[in-house]
């Protein structure tokens, strides 16, 4: 987004792009359009005046997980009720 205006016809679609993972490059560092920023939930947001040479590696790491998500780990509540369950004698209509 270069401009401020860009930023608000972004702004107002705000819930359609909740499980969308951005990056977002702001105009400038304005004080008032940074947190709007991060209402947004980005991955990462940076400034066109910077240097944005982060962007690439931000989005290759994004394309990682994407492509490769981790396995999902049992939690703690599942490994208890896992234990809790192979202790019981006779089955669970005993």
């Amino acid at each position: 987004m270069t401009r401020r205006e860009d930023f608000d016809q972004v702004f107002v679609l705000r819930e359609l792009l909740d499980d969308i993972p951005l990056i977002i490059v702001l105009p400038d560092g304005n004080e008032d359009l940074v947190p709007r920023a991060h209402l947004l939930r980005p991955r990462f947001v940076t400034f066109w005046d910077q240097s944005c040479k982060e962007v690439p590696a931000v989005l290759a790491r994004m394309l990682r997980r994407e492509l490769y998500p981790a396995p999902p780990q049992p939690g703690r509540g599942q490994a208890l009720k896992k234990n809790r369950l192979k202790g019981l004698k006779g089955g669970l209509l005993s």
